[in-house]
């Protein structure tokens, strides 16, 4: 009887636990950031393409395809690539962080709770600790949802941006574009088979 009770909590631990981690969902999951032109004009944009995982021991790596970003402007798309990105040199984005293994095992399906992660974001070339405010959410035992809690506010002086941000200004001859972007993402992760 006991060796059935121990088999079967190991079974539960590892069905819904790490056990071979978790990979990401990119047709379920979307990132968004924020652009505010001349002080006031507010325009949602996104990065399409996004990969990572969740390895066994927690390890957390997401991946920003930088060449997906869209902006509903074919060449606005362009020149974000080209001039502020700097996606010849700088394709991708990469968040790197640790998720605690009760995360992930240790709340009952449907159940929202929260969670604060300190990550490493690496954006063009720089690398900075950044604060992430998280709710995660037990789909099943074999999908997981996890929503930025708040917007994470990026700013472009902290990671080599603000030549690219003012030269993107310089050539749509607006008055201003913020140094600022608020980040939001709803991120879809599934277990591995």
């Amino acid at each position: 009887m006991k060796r059935s009770i121990l088999l079967l909590l190991l079974w539960g631990i590892t069905s819904i636990g790490f056990a071979k981690g978790w990979v990401l969902n990119n047709e379920e999951s979307q990132l968004h950031f924020v652009s505010i032109k001349k002080g006031s004009v507010a325009e949602v944009h996104s990065i399409q393409q996004l990969s990572g995982s969740v390895d066994k021991n927690g390890n957390i790596k997401i991946v920003l395809d930088l060449n997906s970003v869209e902006t509903h402007i074919a060449v606005r798309n362009k020149r974000m690539q080209k001039i502020l990105f700097e996606t010849q040199t700088y394709p991708q984005a990469v968040l790197t962080g640790k998720m605690q293994k009760h995360i992930a095992c240790g709340f009952q399906e449907g159940i929202a709770e929260e969670h604060t992660i300190e990550a490493e974001l690496e954006l063009h070339g720089v690398k900075k600790k950044i604060t992430l405010p998280l709710i995660f959410t037990k789909i099943n035992s074999y999908a997981l949802n996890v929503v930025s809690k708040q917007p994470i506010i990026i700013n472009a002086a902290d990671f080599n941006l603000l030549g690219g941000v003012n030269a993107l200004r310089d050539i749509a001859k607006l008055s201003a574009i913020s140094y600022a972007v608020p980040v939001d993402f709803s991120l879809i992760f599934e277990k591995k088979k």
